[in-house]
């Protein structure tokens, strides 16, 4: 079925399982047709309301101004799709467009490389097991640390608790570790080790099991 919605300029094709949604911009507006469906996704969100709107998988492929790029938007908003849905249960934490999905789109292939490796930081298995003993967060809160590049207000507000308790946090985290908040490189890293191990439950449980 194909659709027309003359106001917003908006194609709508449908399948069983699909809802694709082909937005035709401005010409002399750029990312005016980026701006329609951020539009229509807050739409969605208002109808649906927010639990049953993390239900859904959305991905938005970049903005062309010819036709002939249209399959190959359609393939970007494809793979922020099964970006989401391989990270899932948190696929709302991530971006929904491609142009933003930055290291989102090599967790797949570093799940897979690690995984066969063998691979773990032995700084994020202590504080694995410390969590494990102790019922504390900071694994939970080293990555939100981490995703506010290390500002602590914004992580306090984040994480909804009080900038003492962050502090106390990021103290221990520092006691229990050879993290260096300074290093960019081991920064970049642990990121997206938290981002595997805070999103993909395997990768978590294999972690885990390093443990035992």
């Amino acid at each position: 079925m194909i659709r027309f919605r003359k106001d917003k300029n908006l194609y709508f094709l449908k399948a069983e399982f699909q809802f694709i949604i082909l937005i035709k911009g401005l010409a002399y507006k750029r990312f005016s047709s980026r701006d329609i469906a951020r539009d229509l996704i807050e739409e969605v969100k208002m109808e649906t309301g927010e639990e049953g709107f993390y239900h859904f998988l959305i991905g938005v492929g970049k903005e062309y101004t010819k036709l002939f790029y249209m399959r190959k938007s359609f393939l970007e908003a494809l793979e922020v799709i099964e970006t989401a849905n391989f990270i899932s249960p948190r696929a709302e934490s991530m971006p929904r467009e491609f142009a933003n999905l930055g290291i989102y789109r090599y967790l797949a292939a570093l799940y897979e490389k690690n995984s066969s490796k063998d691979y773990y930081s032995e700084d994020l298995l202590t504080l694995i097991r410390k969590d494990t003993e102790k019922q504390t967060e900071l694994l939970l809160t080293l990555e939100a640390f981490l995703a506010n590049n290390g500002k602590g207000k914004q992580t306090a507000i984040d994480l909804f608790i009080h900038p003492n308790t962050l502090n106390y946090r990021i103290k221990k985290i520092k006691e229990l570790t050879n993290i260096d908040f300074s290093d960019f490189n081991m920064k970049t890293y642990l990121y997206t080790e938290l981002l595997l191990l805070n999103n993909v439950d395997g990768y978590y449980h294999r972690y885990k099991s390093a443990l035992q």
